[in-house]
Formats: C-alpha cells, structure tokens, sequence
C-alpha cells in the first residue's frame, strides 16, 4: 500500500466508513472491504454543487457518500437524500449507463466515485465468494429501496385522497 492509500484510510471520513460498514458491503472480510474503498476517487463537493447532472450520459459509475448528504432530483423534481454511509447507483456493474437523476450536494459533502471498470476488474481479482456476498447485499439494499419507494407512494396516495375529500 503506497502512502497516499495509507494516508487516506486514516482520514476521519474513511475511519468512518470502516467502523460504520454500509449495506453493500456487509459481509465483506476486512481487508476486502479496505482495499474495495482504496479502488474509489476521493471528491469533496461544496452546498449546492452538482455532481452529476442527468443528461449525463457517459455515466458509469457509483458512490459511497462518505460524509454529508446528496439529494437527488429527477426532471427537477425532488426524489431523495442520501446521506453519509449509503451507497448511490449500485447496480452500474450491470448496466453500461445507469439511470440517474441530478445528483447535488445538499451541503458539504465528500464521496468515494467508484468507475465500472475499475471494480469488475476487482471483482475479477477476488474469489467468486466476495461477488456473490456483494450481489446479496444488493439485493437486500434494492428490496429495502422498493419498500421505502411503496411507503412513499402510498403516503402520497393517502395525501391526494384526503386532499381532494376536503374540496367535496
């Protein structure tokens, strides 16, 4: 490990991230995890700062929010806030250009930007074991996004009913 790696495993931020294991990574054997993060580019963003727009296209990567919050917006429109320890666009192993919204630091913020390559390659690089643990802990973290998604539908659903009840 070169020194610029041990610096940054040392950071507050990565300290962080290491004693506090995000979903996507549950499982993963220590060294594995460490060496997973070591793979990221290190980005720090001020309020208000726009880290990818959606008419990106050429987008092939994911993030660790490593501090602070990302919102993300969709045709302008607000979806969600993702905050430190949580991991945006996870399934871009498996799609070449993932859909995303806008994605902006709602206040200062720093990330880890894994790119596609970079990590298949890893992936490639480990037993098949560690893959498999990553693909479990995608699917928990995906099942947990759509019963998150169907709350919120249905608490807006209920608001509209009781919304429009009120003007009968």
């Amino acid at each position: 490990m070169n020194a610029v790696n041990s610096a940054m495993l040392h950071h507050i931020r990565f300290k962080k991230v290491l004693d506090n294991v995000p979903l996507i990574f549950r499982n993963f054997p220590p060294e594995d995890f460490r060496d997973f993060l070591l793979l990221g580019n290190y980005e720090e963003y001020h309020a208000g700062n726009i880290i990818v727009s959606e008419d990106n296209s050429d987008l092939n990567c994911g993030w660790l929010v490593l501090d602070g919050t990302i919102s993300v917006f969709l045709r302008d429109v607000f979806i969600t806030k993702i905050k430190a320890g949580e991991f945006l666009g996870e399934t871009f192993l498996f799609k070449n250009k993932p859909d995303f919204g806008t994605l902006t630091a709602a206040r200062p913020a720093a990330v880890l930007r894994f790119e596609r390559e970079k990590v298949i390659s890893y992936f490639e690089s480990r037993s098949d074991r560690l893959f498999k643990i990553f693909l479990v802990n995608l699917v928990e973290l995906q099942n947990r996004k759509l019963i998150y998604a169907g709350k919120k539908i249905l608490h807006l659903n209920n608001k509209l009913i009781n919304n429009s009840s009120q003007h009968f």
